[in-house]
């Protein structure tokens, strides 16, 4: 019998009190996000990217049709089908969800950091490369300065939030990854309690 007092106790003074003075929050400061959502139709992710092998023989491109799509790029998608890996004359593109600064858009080099890195993984080099925007700022364009070499993989690395070589958006706004890199990097495995996958008690419950 306490328990329905105690109720009535705290929903009269609620009833009968002034509302108390709330200031508005201050608004959360601009930011521009890489996009990344391999799940949307079509998937939103940087290209060219691996993902394009996913769900075909494992040599060669796979790039999926989408409802929709031109018939110019549905050719496209059956000459990649053909290719081992993407052609040497590719560029490299990725958007974001506000526009970025074309200030910001200098590329890493021997001599010095960058917003943009370009390495040849399969010789660990550096690549030369140029930046630029859609007019509207929201991709990224980068092309290198001479065609990717045959059977090499390449890394495009992206910089920002605070580092002072990083891209900027339009107007000083912070430039953040995807959501779904702070998994990638957080230090807490996503598919049990701990690393050690021998380990029975890390496995999750069933």
């Amino acid at each position: 019998m306490a328990r329905p007092s105690l109720v009535a106790l705290v929903v009269v003074p609620l009833a009968l009190a002034c509302e108390p003075p709330v200031s508005t929050p201050p608004a959360p400061p601009p930011v521009a996000v890489a996009l990344f959502d391999p799940l949307a139709t079509p998937a939103v992710v940087p290209t060219p990217n691996d993902l394009a092998f996913t769900g075909g023989d494992g040599v060669h491109l796979n790039p999926p049709d989408v409802p929709g799509e031109s018939a110019a790029q549905a050719s496209l998608n059956q000459y990649l089908r053909m290719l081992d890996g993407f052609p040497t004359s590719s560029t490299a593109m990725t958007t974001f969800s506000a526009p970025l600064d074309p200030a910001s858009l200098t590329v890493g080099s021997a001599s010095g950091s960058g917003a943009v890195t370009v390495v040849d993984t399969t010789t660990a080099m550096l690549t030369d490369a140029a930046a630029a925007l859609s007019a509207d700022g929201l991709a990224l364009t980068i092309t290198p300065a001479m065609p990717f070499a045959a059977g090499h993989r390449y890394a495009v690395l992206l910089f920002g939030k605070d580092d002072p070589a990083g891209l900027r958006g339009a107007g000083g706004a912070e430039v953040l990854a995807s959501p779904a890199f702070y998994f990638l990097l957080s230090p807490t495995p996503l598919v049990g309690r701990c690393a050690d996958a021998s380990n029975p008690d890390c496995a999750c419950p069933a």
